[in-house]
């Protein structure tokens, strides 16, 4: 589970750009226990220009860096997004697995949490992939969508539409270089607002926020009084809510959840059984459709059977998008391998909301971290065999 930060300046002034660089240190630091295999952070310079550090060091190392070091002394932006990585899909020495990731046109992304049909959206819209992890898509799916959808705005609510998963995202576009969008969607993420400079902080953690911009007095070295409380204002990001911040206003926007698609993955299951992929010819035209049928068609190859307790049980963890009918999900995971990818991907969002309402405990933090692991080795796979098997079109055609 990564962590988020950054700031965004109303007031673009020497000192409130200092105070914000020396503040955004601190959340980078304070928020390296949710991620030490990497950091890094991005910017958009103006005039369409971006720029992107990123290396696979915790914080501590990364802020010590010379490289690291001379980019905070030698630029000045409104607006800066910074990235601590838990390490699932991709292994951080290829840097390029690392946040921020970023488009040709220069939309810059920070991501937490788990997209789990990156796969199929990289074919579907015949993408090209630069890194071997989940995160990549957002962007280059708003990037797509900006084509058609005249806002940015509109991009990102049309990607989210498809995009499956846990998600809180912090977003810089080098077209629009004084903007700065946070979406939440499932993950935390939280705002603060600081009334006297007008800068307002984000980061994945609350209590960071606090700590790095509440001020303390000392009293006889045991007592400590915050004395600028009152000034600074922390909210947490509604869930299924984006920001667009701006330097006149704050503007909200909704954004959707795909709708739950059946046993099996409709996509792969049309093409295999109807012929069509992503098409309006396909037959099956509704999710209760595909749902019955896949049952029909598990039950006569085998995959499933009938027993006095429930009416279908799937069997093969293989069939990612599967849910047991006696399935809980409050119930521990202690051996994801054990579990279909769908029965994992519930139990985790169980974890992330009570992620967002108190601190998970450390078997907890364990199982979430397990189940992330199994994930993202199930991505790994199933992109693999979608190679080989090379049974989409990567023009993104029917």
């Amino acid at each position: 589970m990564c962590r988020l930060a950054g700031y965004y300046l109303t007031k673009r002034t020497p000192k409130n750009v200092a105070t914000a660089k020396m503040r955004l240190q601190e959340l980078v630091f304070l928020q390296e226990g949710g991620g030490s295999d990497a950091t890094g952070f991005g910017f958009a310079s103006g005039q369409k220009k971006f720029f992107v550090h990123k290396l696979a060091l915790g914080a501590g190392e990364f802020l010590k860096d010379k490289e690291t070091i001379k980019i905070f002394d030698t630029f000045n932006p409104r607006c800066m997004i910074a990235h601590c990585r838990l390490k699932t899909l991709g292994d951080q020495s290829n840097n390029k697995n690392n946040h921020p990731h970023f488009t040709k046109s220069g939309i810059i992304t920070i991501h937490n949490g788990v997209v789990s049909n990156h796969a199929e959206l990289f074919t579907k819209y015949g993408l090209i992939r630069d890194a071997e992890v989940d995160s990549e898509i957002i962007g280059k799916l708003i990037e797509y969508h900006q084509k058609t959808q005249g806002t940015t705005v509109l991009a990102i609510q049309e990607a989210f539409k498809e995009l499956r998963g846990s998600i809180a995202l912090a977003m810089v576009d080098a077209k629009e270089p004084d903007t700065l969008y946070l979406i939440r969607r499932e993950n935390s993420l939280s705002v603060a607002f600081d009334s006297v400079t007008g800068a307002v902080f984000f980061a994945t953690e609350k209590e960071a926020l606090q700590q790095s911009l509440y001020d303390y007095e000392a009293h006889l070295g045991f007592f400590r009084r915050c004395v600028n409380q009152s000034k600074i204002i922390v909210n947490e990001i509604p869930l299924k809510r984006g920001l667009k911040i701006t330097k006149d206003k704050i503007t909200t926007f909704e954004v959707e959840t795909p709708a739950y698609q059946g046993y099996l993955n409709m996509n792969a299951y049309c093409f295999t059984h109807c012929g069509y992929f992503n098409s309006p010819n396909c037959k099956h035209t509704t999710n209760f459709d595909v749902e019955k049928d896949n049952k029909k068609y598990l039950l006569r190859q085998g995959m499933g059977h009938k027993n006095k307790n429930q009416e279908f049980l799937v069997k093969k963890s293989e069939l990612d998008n599967s849910i047991r009918a006696d399935f809980k999900t409050d119930e521990t995971i202690k051996k994801p391998s054990k579990y279909t990818s769908a029965e994992l991907e519930k139990r985790l969002e169980t974890l992330l909301d009570l992620e967002h309402k108190e601190s998970l405990t450390p078997l907890q933090q364990k199982e979430a971290d397990r189940i992330e692991s199994t994930l993202s080795n199930r991505f790994i796979k199933k992109d693999r065999q979608l190679l080989l098997n090379n049974h989409f079109d990567l023009e993104g055609g029917d």
